[in-house]
C-alpha cells in the first residue's frame, strides 16, 4: 500500500516543526525514527489515500513506513519512515481547484437545505484565503448537517477520490 505525508513548505512537519530529509539523486530521504509508537504523541504519522483530505498542507510526499504500522482513525503511525518522492501535482493551483470543487459542493447542498446558506459564504472566504483543508472540512460538515454522519464520511470519500484522480495517485 502506498502511503502519503503532507508537510508544510520546506519539508517541515506541521505539528513538530521538524524538517524532513528529502530524497536526493533519485534515492529516498534518510529515515526519520521515533523512540516509540504512540499515536498523536510519538511515531511517524502518515496517511493512506482515503485519508488525504484530512491532512492537506503545502507539500505532498509519498512516504515509506517501516515496522509495525498502526491505523488509528484517519492516520497511520509507524516507528520510522522516509520520504520517497514529492507529488509534484499537488501545488497551489491544485489546492485552489480542490477548494473550488468543495465550494461548489457546499453551495449545492446549501441551496437545497434551509439554514445552511451561511456555510457557502464561509467556504468561499476560506477558499479565497487559500485554506484548502478548511474548505474541505466545511463541505464535509455541510454534508453532515444535511444528511447525517454518513454524509460527512461520504463527502470525505468523494474528496479523496477527487484528489486521487487529479493527482494520479494509485493504491
Amino acid at each position: 500500500m502506498k502511503t502519503y505525508k503532507f508537510l508544510c513548505g520546506g519539508g517541515i512537519a506541521p505539528f513538530t516543526g521538524a524538517r524532513w530529509p528529502e530524497p536526493q539523486s533519485g534515492k529516498p530521504g534518510q529515515w526519520v525514527e521515533a523512540a516509540a509508537v504512540e499515536p498523536c504523541r510519538q511515531g511517524v504519522h502518515a496517511c493512506a489515500l482515503e485519508d488525504l483530505p484530512y491532512w492537506l498542507q503545502d507539500e505532498l510526499w509519498e512516504i515509506e513506513l517501516d515496522g509495525d504500522v498502526q491505523r488509528v482513525g484517519h492516520k497511520l503511525v509507524a516507528r520510522r519512515g522516509r520520504l520517497i518522492r514529492h507529488v509534484d501535482a499537488w501545488d497551489g493551483g491544485t489546492a485552489r481547484e480542490f477548494s473550488d470543487d468543495c465550494v461548489a459542493r457546499t453551495a449545492e447542498i446549501a441551496a437545497r437545505t434551509r439554514g445552511l446558506e451561511g456555510h457557502a459564504a464561509d467556504a468561499v472566504a476560506n477558499a479565497t484565503a487559500g485554506r484548502a483543508a478548511v474548505t474541505g472540512f466545511i463541505a464535509s460538515r455541510v454534508a453532515e448537517l444535511d444528511g447525517g454522519v454518513d454524509a460527512y464520511e461520504a463527502e470525505r470519500s468523494r474528496q479523496a477520490a477527487w484528489l486521487a484522480e487529479r493527482l494520479r495517485l494509485g493504491a
